[in-house]
């Protein structure tokens, strides 16, 4: 399918695709008829070819606990050179989404699932609890200047042959847009 290719897989939110992820859960609801034993939209033929491409019937897979999901950014950054996740991510934009509310909590001295330890073994990933215009009031930072971040755009471009720079992109992202 056009999104498996676009995407690498086949787990459609609806920040990726709204529509189709309406449809995907249609394909969920049939499913879980076939297994009641119900009457279902979902043909043989069909099941067949969402099973052939890799569609996961579940929409969740298994817990994964914080030390899991350290282990999938460790080696999403040793891939990727970075572990700048969007919250679009399949399987860990929910979770980095997660740290910076927990961590926000923590900092506010809230009730928060953040301790000092996570945040120390986060913060060593080079995990950036900031987004948006917001400082964090361990990590204040001089905004950019304009020359700074057109230097940065003209960097993105020579890396990526463009200057569409995703809005979710750290700091350069907002500055585009």
């Amino acid at each position: 399918s056009e999104f498996k290719r676009q995407h690498g897989h086949c787990k459609v939110t609806k920040v990726l695709d709204p529509n189709l992820h309406n449809w995907v859960v249609r394909q969920r609801v049939d499913y879980k008829r076939i297994q009641e034993g119900k009457p279902s939209r979902l043909t043989v033929q069909r099941l067949m070819k969402l099973t052939d491409m890799g569609f996961a019937f579940r929409q969740k897979e298994s817990y994964k606990t914080w030390e899991e999901r350290m282990d999938q950014m460790r080696i999403f950054k040793a891939e990727n050179g970075h572990i700048n996740i969007p919250i679009s991510h399949p399987e860990l934009g929910e979770f980095v989404g997660r740290q910076r509310v927990n961590y926000r909590q923590f900092v506010d001295g809230l009730k928060s699932a953040m301790t000092e330890e996570r945040a120390q073994a986060l913060r060593e990933l080079g995990f950036d609890f900031q987004v948006d215009n917001r400082k964090d009031k361990n990590n204040m930072q001089r905004p950019k200047s304009w020359d700074e971040r057109y230097e940065e755009l003209l960097a993105f471009k020579e890396e990526f042959g463009h200057t569409v720079v995703p809005q979710h992109t750290p700091g350069l992202g907002s500055w585009v847009h």
